[in-house]
Formats: C-alpha cells, sequence, structure tokens
C-alpha cells in the first residue's frame, strides 16, 4: 500500500495500529477499504466491550488477505474472529490494485493474486492513481487530491462531485481509485509525502 494510504489507514485507526504499520505488509492499495472497514468494525466491537485488536502483519497469501493478529489471537471474541474471516473471504473478490470487483488469477510474476478484469496482469507495485474527495464544509465545495505511486500531484476544486471527476478525468488520469476522506486533517494528512 502506498504512503499515503498507509498514513490514512494508521490515523483512523491508532489504537489498532499501535506500533505503526506492520512490517512486511505487502498489499494493495485496492483492499484500503476492506481493511478501513474491518478496522471500523472491530474498533466498534471493543467499544461495545470486545478485547483490543492490533494488527501484528498485513498481507496477502495466494491472492487472500490476510490480518495476523498472532500476539492477540487468544484475546479475540468470537464476533471479532467472524468479521475478520469474512474481510480475508470478501478480499478474494476484491481487485488488490483498484478495489473493484475481481477474482482470484494467475500473474506472470508466479502465484495468485486478486485482480479485475483491467488489472489481472498488474502489480501491486503499480497502483492506479488515488484521488481523494472531501467535501468542505464551510463552502459545500468539493476538494481532490490526485496521488500517483504515493506522490502527492493536482489539486481540484469543484462545486459538485460530478465536476470534480470530470476535472480529473481531464487531468489525464484514465482510472483512479476514490477514497472518502472524513475531515480536512485528513486532506492535509494525504497532500504531504514521505
Amino acid at each position: 500500500m502506498t504512503p499515503d494510504l498507509t498514513r490514512l489507514l494508521i490515523a483512523r485507526h491508532p489504537l489498532i495500529f499501535p506500533r505503526g504499520w506492520p512490517p512486511r505488509s505487502d498489499i494493495g492499495n485496492g483492499w484500503f477499504g476492506l481493511l478501513d472497514a474491518l478496522c471500523g468494525e472491530l474498533q466498534a466491537e471493543t467499544e461495545r466491550g470486545g478485547p483490543q485488536v492490533s494488527a501484528d502483519q498485513i498481507s496477502h497469501s495466494f491472492g487472500r488477505l490476510e490480518f495476523d493478529t498472532r500476539r492477540h489471537r487468544t484475546d479475540l471474541d468470537d464476533e471479532q474472529r467472524g468479521m475478520i474471516a469474512h474481510a480475508c473471504a470478501t478480499s478474494t473478490r476484491t481487485c488488490e490494485v483498484c478495489g473493484a470487483a475481481g477474482a482470484l488469477v494467475a500473474i506472470r510474476r508466479g502465484g495468485a493474486r486478486t485482480r479485475c478484469i483491467a488489472h489481472a496482469d498488474r502489480g501491486v507495485d503499480e497502483p492506479v492513481p488515488v484521488l481523494y474527495v472531501h467535501v468542505d464544509s464551510d463552502t459545500g465545495h468539493v476538494i481532490g487530491q490526485i496521488v500517483t505511486g504515493g506522490q502527492p500531484g493536482t489539486i481540484i476544486t469543484a462545486t459538485h462531485f460530478p465536476k470534480l471527476m470530470a476535472a480529473a478525468r481531464g487531468d489525464e488520469c484514465e482510472e483512479f481509485q476514490t477514497i472518502q476522506l472524513l475531515n480536512r486533517d485528513e486532506l492535509s494528512m494525504v497532500r504531504s509525502s514521505d
């Protein structure tokens, strides 16, 4: 996952990533939405009385997401185990490059990965650009930031979402993954680079 998405996931779920991004976490940008939803569900279960989950490793195995909490596995409740199992099963139908519907495929470098038709032969080290979108609460305008390969690029402001999408496509981006930002702080976070 590129640095911008990694920072965003850690910032949204600091209790699940208390030591930062887990080592050996070699997954594509397309699984960001899946991980973000999983972490939100796990934290909500903790707030209802379940144990605190801490991610030790996030990886893929034969095209499937692996969310490892091995040091805390015995502490997970059945609800949390089910959430993790569901997210891992869903990953086999979610393109690891762009987040669209996908399927398990053999890739050119060997092994199996989960890809959509458009990215069947693309590596996770070749991500599509990410369009971060935030609605400014003061003006109501939509602000977008295009990030390519982890490097911030064009900032676009439009009066509404369709105009933003048209402007993003006009910025020589054939395709992009869209991520909804929750607040202005997240917009500032993805604008910075490592």
